[in-house]
């Protein structure tokens, strides 16, 4: 008799375990129809590497969906709402790389800082971007494919 009851509370137990992993984060399919995304470079400073990068998202009706963020081009930036149908999402330009100082005297080399590497949090073509969105407190992401250039 003890024997089966530590079988069955064995069983018990891995019946509980399992389902633990069997949880899945639900998953919705992006059902709002995109009419246009498109994205233009508003010229900061008279440079091309100061110019600031302006994302257009035009649905064809209002969505039912909280959007977020929009990840483009190894930036996260926030989603800003002109109208029902129109969001729009400013991408600032990369902070300039500053250049080593490299003298014989090693006192003028103080203040050099290491680079930082970070890899991609997505790994994403030039034209493409990632959505995220929030429907039912739960957080969802959307990638979009296709972002052009327009003047």
């Amino acid at each position: 008799m003890r024997e089966f009851r530590l079988g069955v509370t064995c069983f018990a137990i891995a019946i509980a375990l399992s389902s633990c992993g069997s949880v899945k984060n639900e998953t919705i399919d992006f059902d709002h129809a995109i009419k246009e995304v498109y994205y233009n470079k508003v010229d900061a400073e008279g440079t091309a590497e100061s110019s600031n990068i302006v994302v257009h998202l035009i649905f064809n009706e209002p969505l039912a969906v909280q959007l977020q963020q929009l990840y483009f081009r190894n930036q996260i930036n926030a989603v800003v709402k002109v109208s029902n149908i129109e969001y729009l999402v400013a991408v600032k330009p990369l902070e300039p790389k500053t250049d080593l100082v490299l003298d014989g005297n090693s006192a003028k080399e103080y203040g050099n800082k290491a680079p930082v590497v970070m890899d991609p949090r997505f790994k994403l073509e030039p034209n493409q971007a990632l959505l995220q969105y929030k429907w039912n407190d739960v957080v969802h992401f959307y990638k979009i494919n296709a972002v052009e250039e327009q003047q």
